[in-house]
Order: C-alpha cells, then sequence, then structure tokens
C-alpha cells in the first residue's frame, strides 16, 4: 500500500533551473576519517554503492550550502545555493553535477573555489528504515576543502545547433557503471559513445523510426512548386488575352478566378462550335436549292 513518504518521494525530482556546474568530489583510494581518524577505502563497490544510492533517492534532496565563517558544513536554507542533481563516475574520480540557483557568477569567477562532500557511511533509508550504506548527504562550498587535490568547478554548456550543411544529431558521450543493486559492485566502466549521423542516415532514422518519409515529402513540395509555377503561367496568358481582369491593387488571380475562366472558355468553344455548325448546314440548304 503507497504511504504518504512513498508520494513524497514520488514528486521529489532533480530537474535542472539554474546554471550546471561538474564538481570532483572525491578520488578512489584511502581516506582518514576527520572525526575518528579511521582509514575508509574508496574503492569500486564504495563508488557503486554511492552511486546507487543516488540515484534511487535514498537521500531525496542533495543540497549545496555553503560553508559558515568557521568552514562547518550546516544545512540552513537560507546558505542553499543550489542541489545536487547527478553523479557521474569517470575512471577512479566521483565528479558531482550542481544545479546553481542562486550566485552562479561566484562558480564561475572563482570566488567559489572549493567543495566538500558530506558523506553517511551508513545512511538509513527512511522510507524503509533499513541500512543503505555509503549516500551523499549534501555537497558544501568551501574554500578551505577537507579533500584537497581535487579538480575545480567546470561549467556545464548546454550544447546547441549552429548552421551546418550537414544534419548531426549532438550528443555528449557518457560513461556508465554497471552496478548490482544487492551488493553494489561496480564492474567497470563502460563507454558508450554517439556517432555522428549524416544527413543520408538521419533520413533513414526518421523513415524507419518515426515514419516520416522526407523524399515523399520533397516530392510533394516540388509537385506543389510545379502546381504553383502552371498556375502563374496560365494566369499570365489568361491576362494576355483578356480573359482575366485584374484590379490595380491586386497582381495576381486566385485558383478561382483561373477555373472560371478556363469554364467560361470551354462555353464560348462550345457555343462557337454550334454556331458553325449551324452556319454549315444553313450553307448547304442554300446550295441545294440554288441546284
Amino acid at each position: 500500500m503507497s504511504t504518504f513518504l512513498d508520494s513524497a518521494r514520488i514528486e521529489l525530482s532533480r530537474r535542472s533551473t539554474g546554471t550546471l556546474f561538474r564538481k570532483h568530489i572525491l578520488t578512489k583510494g584511502d581516506l582518514i576519517h576527520p572525526a575518528t581518524g579511521k582509514r575508509i577505502k574508496i574503492d569500486d563497490d564504495f563508488v557503486g554503492k554511492l552511486k546507487s544510492n543516488f540515484d534511487k533517492k535514498v537521500c531525496p534532496i542533495v543540497q549545496v550550502p555553503l560553508a559558515n565563517d568557521s568552514n562547518q558544513h550546516v544545512e540552513d536554507p537560507d546558505r542553499n545555493v543550489g542541489e545536487v542533481i547527478d553523479v557521474e563516475v569517470h575512471g577512479d574520480k566521483v565528479y558531482a553535477v550542481i544545479d546553481a540557483r542562486r550566485n552562479a557568477d561566484k562558480f564561475k569567477d572563482r570566488t567559489y573555489i572549493g567543495a566538500s562532500a558530506m558523506l553517511s557511511l551508513d545512511y538509513t533509508d527512511t522510507s524503509t528504515g533499513m541500512k543503505a550504506g555509503p549516500t551523499l548527504c549534501h555537497v558544501a562550498v568551501t574554500n578551505r576543502p577537507y579533500i584537497t587535490n581535487l579538480e575545480d568547478y567546470e561549467e556545464i554548456v548546454k550544447a546547441s545547433a549552429d548552421n551546418s550543411d550537414e544534419a548531426v544529431l549532438l550528443t555528449e558521450p557518457t560513461t556508465e557503471e554497471n552496478v548490482d543493486d544487492n551488493s553494489g559492485s561496480v564492474e567497470g566502466p563502460e563507454a558508450r559513445e554517439h556517432k555522428t549521423m549524416t544527413k543520408e542516415e538521419l533520413i533513414a532514422a526518421l523513415k524507419n523510426e518515426h515514419g516520416v518519409d522526407v523524399d515523399a515529402l520533397q516530392a510533394e513540395a516540388a509537385k506543389s512548386s510545379d502546381t504553383t509555377e502552371l498556375s502563374n503561367k496560365l494566369v499570365a496568358a489568361l491576362t494576355d488575352a483578356g480573359v482575366v481582369k485584374l484590379s490595380s491593387d491586386d497582381s495576381s488571380a486566385n485558383v478561382e478566378q483561373v477555373v472560371g475562366a478556363v469554364v467560361e472558355l470551354a462555353k464560348d468553344n462550345v457555343e462557337l462550335s454550334s454556331r458553325v455548325e449551324k452556319l454549315e448546314l444553313s450553307n448547304n440548304e442554300i446550295i441545294a436549292k440554288t441546284e
């Protein structure tokens, strides 16, 4: 049965509403716990569980608070400048993707230089009451981080299409970890490459995957263009013949005018043919009488 906590967890979403930055927060290896002095092994298993718990939203809100003037980690909402919306693992390094919703300029101009991750080594999942293992609780902005030799904040610029002669699919190569949800172990990074598509490949993909036949649409457009050209020629010929008369404020005839003019010409042609036949009959009668 669904509970209030389940509903609350579903409603929480990690969406980007500010400026995105990528920040290196951990490197695989040994660390010393700042309070207990205990050695912590940051290995594939630790990183795999950390990533898995983030993706499962074991800690649903991972905020980005500013450290106070004593360089302490505080979770005062008024000191929060954003949210961690993703955790990435590249090789032996762990990165937090930060959505900066306030003070983004200070990340850009390096007023905010460092970061320190607050980790729970065995976080209690409030939806189950069970211990979940290593979990990221927040990433504090500080210029005196506990872990040093970390990469700087890197702004993530969203790609946009330019005026290129060839259509391409703009994607970013990603690295995925094959994580066993039960053990949290990581089999290893698996690079996933996105191939740039040529115009022909993109047209084929549109037809096969989405049912959009670009070639047929282009042919239809060409027919439409030919029809327009033919209509323009008819208008010009009919206008020169005085069949279609255009007003001074209208330089073109519509389709109804062209059709009407052709119909009138057809009627006139029938009437003239009928008159010619009558004249021929009368002439034959006159010839017969004179003979």
